[in-house]
């Protein structure tokens, strides 16, 4: 594991070696985790699978994980230049970038800033504030659905909050640590996931929103385009969960940019590259075989 000085910040880094004889040429593969996460999201599923195809590279967010939490710096853009020193540090000059939910975000920042240093794109259910400026449970058509099982847990939220996604962390977090069984449910059957977060990323995501300026920076995000992603000359891929509530930003994305790839994945939520790792993997490894020319290791 690096430790990484990265504009008052200390980010958190593990590099894992290709599988197979030594390959002195293997490609960089670089995953970027979302909210109220860390590294281990991709740790122990994604990251080993892919390292088939190259050396994977895993980092904790600002705030996250092992990284330090400054008071400042949690945009997108913001998160785009801790990885760009990363990489610099690291000195990864191309990268196949792949980033989930706001991790997503936080390399579509990066891609359209540094298009030149990615070499394939993939960026997994990704809300794209541009197109989908708020995300709230009231409107969305599986909102009432959720809200009834949210209400049996006893976790109620503002249906009209146009940060449902942070809102809905945050009471799985608390509940982590008050009722640790009723958060299992919850996360079981509402996010239909084995775990969204441990206790301690619990508590580092209460901590985080109550002292620094997280909160706000995670509701601008960017004001980048969508449009900004056709400079990436580098082939990308979309994959959105049928049943995401981030859907939206999905189909946005695949009419703004025509070279893109665009799926969907049936029945899957916002958390499938932990839910249904396997097949995350196996598609993503598809698109940078097809796309990116890259080959596993024999």
């Amino acid at each position: 594991m690096e430790v990484v000085s990265c504009r008052g910040a200390q980010i958190s880094v593990t590099q894992l070696d290709p599988l197979g004889a030594e390959r002195p040429n293997a490609p960089d593969i670089v995953l970027v985790h979302g909210l109220a996460s860390n590294m281990a999201f991709w740790y122990g599923g994604v990251a080993m699978m892919l390292r088939a195809f190259g050396r994977v590279t895993v980092l904790d967010l600002r705030g996250h994980g092992l990284s330090s939490m400054p008071a400042t710096g949690y945009t997108a853009e913001a998160m785009a230049e801790d990885l760009s020193d990363v990489l610099d540090f690291l000195g990864l000059d191309r990268v196949f970038l792949i980033g989930h939910s706001y991790g997503g975000l936080v390399s579509f920042c990066f891609a359209t800033n540094w298009p030149d240093r990615v070499r394939a794109l993939v960026l997994a259910d990704s809300r794209l504030p541009v197109v989908q400026p708020r995300m709230a449970l009231g409107s969305w058509s599986q909102g009432g659905a959720l809200k009834g099982m949210l209400k049996e847990l006893g976790v109620v939220l503002d249906e009209n909050d146009g940060e449902f996604g942070v809102a809905l962390l945050t009471a799985i977090a608390r509940l982590k640590l008050e009722s640790p069984e009723r958060a299992a449910v919850l996360e079981q059957k509402v996010i239909n996931s084995g775990r969204v977060m441990g206790k301690r990323s619990a508590k580092r995501w209460i901590e985080l929103l109550d002292n620094t300026t997280a909160a706000k920076d995670f509701q601008f995000g960017t004001d980048r385009p969508v449009e900004a992603l056709n400079v990436l000359k580098a082939p990308t891929f979309a994959l959105y969960g049928r049943k995401s509530m981030t859907l939206k930003s999905g189909v946005a994305l695949a009419r703004a940019c025509p070279r893109a790839r665009f799926h969907v994945i049936p029945g899957a939520g916002h958390f499938f590259p932990a839910s249904r790792p396997k097949e995350f993997a196996m598609r993503t490894a598809a698109f940078l075989t097809q796309e990116g020319g890259i080959r596993p290791a024999a």
